[in-house]
C-alpha cells in the first residue's frame, strides 16, 4: 500500500483540508474520466509498443502511454521530458500524476489523470545514497535536452524518483515478479506476476521541513482590529501562480495578530500542509481552510513567502481558539512558504 503524505493539519488547529469510470468496451484504449475531455490514451494495434519513448507522446497535457516492445528484465527508468527546479533527494516528499499499464499487453491498470487527484510518497528512498546530479546533466540544476535514463537503485521503486523534477515525464518499466511492483500507483493491487509500465509527472517535490528553517526571525507588522485580509510577499517566488481551484502545498507559521505569539509552526511539526482552494469546499460549518488563508494564498507564487493578516471573521471568529492560546475576536497572521501547487 502506498504511503500517504501526512500533509494535513488537524481541523481543530487551522481547518486545512487535503485537496481534493466505468470501463468502456475498449478499456485498453481509452478511459473516460471525471474531468471533462480528458482521456488516457493507450494505443492498440501495431503501433501499440515502442522500443524507445517518443517525447512527442509525453508532452501533451495527458501523455500517451505505450507498452515496451520487449518485456523489461530489470527496472528501467527514463526521463523522457525534462522537468524544472529542485531535484528530489532521499527523504523528500513527492506528489505526482501517474498512469500504470500492464507492460505485457498495454491494458490500463489505472491513472490519477482520470481523477484529477495526484498520489504521493511522503519520503522517498530513505535508505538510498543521495545523488545530486540530474540524470543526463552535469549538475543538479541543468536539465537534459534529450530523453535520459536514470540508473536504477537497489531497493524499493520509490528510489526511482530520486532526481525527479516538477513537470518531468518519467517512464518506469518494471519486470514481472518485482516486489512492490504496484507501489507507485496508490490504491492499485498489481499481481506480482504482472510487468508494469508507469508514466509519472511530479507536480510537487517537498524537502523535509526542519525547525531551523522556520521564519521566526522575519520582521512582521502586528495586526489589530483589521477590517480586511491583507498580504505582503517578503519573498517573491518564480514558480507557478496559485489560483482559485488549485491545491497549494505550504509550510505555515500562524501567530496572534496583537502580540505575535506563535500558535502553530509546521517547520517544528516537520510536515507541510495541503490546502484546497476549491470554492465549493468553503461553504458550510466546516470550510476547507480559514477564509483568510483561502483568499490570501491566491496569487502567490511557488517558491515565495507570503504574510497574510486577517481579521477575526476571516480566522477563528468570536470564539477564538483557546487551546491554541488565541483569545476571542483576535486577528491572526499567517506566514506561508509556497512549496508547490497543482
Amino acid at each position: 500500500m502506498l504511503r500517504r503524505l501526512a500533509f494535513c493539519l488537524p481541523l481543530a488547529l487551522v481547518v486545512a483540508a487535503c485537496g481534493g469510470g466505468d470501463d468502456s468496451p475498449d478499456a485498453a484504449t481509452t478511459v473516460e474520466t471525471l474531468a471533462p475531455a480528458t482521456t488516457i490514451v493507450v494505443p492498440d494495434g501495431s503501433d501499440a509498443c515502442e522500443d524507445a519513448p517518443d517525447p512527442a507522446d509525453y508532452e501533451a497535457t495527458v501523455p500517451v502511454v505505450r507498452r515496451p516492445c520487449e518485456l523489461p528484465t530489470e527496472v528501467t527508468t527514463t526521463v523522457v521530458v525534462d522537468g524544472v527546479g529542485y531535484a528530489a533527494e532521499p527523504g523528500d516528499g513527492v506528489i505526482y500524476q501517474v498512469t500504470a499499464i500492464d507492460a505485457s499487453d498495454g491494458s490500463l491498470i489505472g491513472s490519477t489523470w482520470t481523477t484529477g487527484q495526484p498520489t504521493n510518497i511522503p519520503q522517498i528512498a530513505l535508505g538510498a545514497t543521495p545523488d545530486t546530479t540530474v540524470p543526463g546533466s552535469t549538475d543538479a540544476t541543468t536539465p537534459t535536452t534529450t530523453p535520459s535514463s536514470v540508473p536504477a537503485t537497489e531497493g524499493t521503486l520509490d528510489e526511482e524518483l530520486i532526481g525527479a523534477q516538477v513537470g518531468a515525464r518519467i517512464r518506469i518499466d518494471v519486470p514481472a515478479g518485482t516486489p512492490g511492483a504496484g507501489a507507485l500507483f496508490g490504491g492499485a493491487t498489481v499481481p506480482a506476476e504482472t510487468p508494469v509500465t508507469y508514466v509519472i509527472e511530479p507536480v510537487v517535490v517537498v524537502p523535509p521541513l526542519v525547525a531551523a528553517d522556520s521564519p521566526r526571525d522575519l520582521t512582521i507588522a502586528p495586526s489589530v482590529d483589521a477590517t480586511e485580509v491583507t498580504f505582503v510577499d517578503p519573498v517573491v517566488g518564480d514558480g507557478k501562480v496559485v489560483e482559485l481551484g488549485d491545491t497549494a502545498v505550504v509550510a505555515m507559521m500562524m501567530l496572534r495578530g496583537d502580540n505575535e505569539v506563535v500558535l502553530f509552526d509546521s517547520w517544528y511539526q516537520g510536515q507541510p500542509l495541503v490546502i484546497s482552494l476549491l470554492p465549493e469546499l468553503m461553504g458550510g460549518a466546516e470550510p476547507a481552510t480559514l477564509p483568510g488563508v483561502f483568499e490570501g494564498l491566491q496569487g502567490a507564487r511557488v517558491g515565495g513567502t507570503r504574510v497574510i493578516s486577517m481579521p477575526p471573521e476571516d480566522a477563528f471568529g468570536a470564539d477564538g481558539r483557546p487551546l491554541l492560546g488565541l483569545p476571542p475576536n483576535t486577528d491572526v497572521i499567517v506566514v506561508a512558504e509556497i512549496l508547490g501547487a497543482y
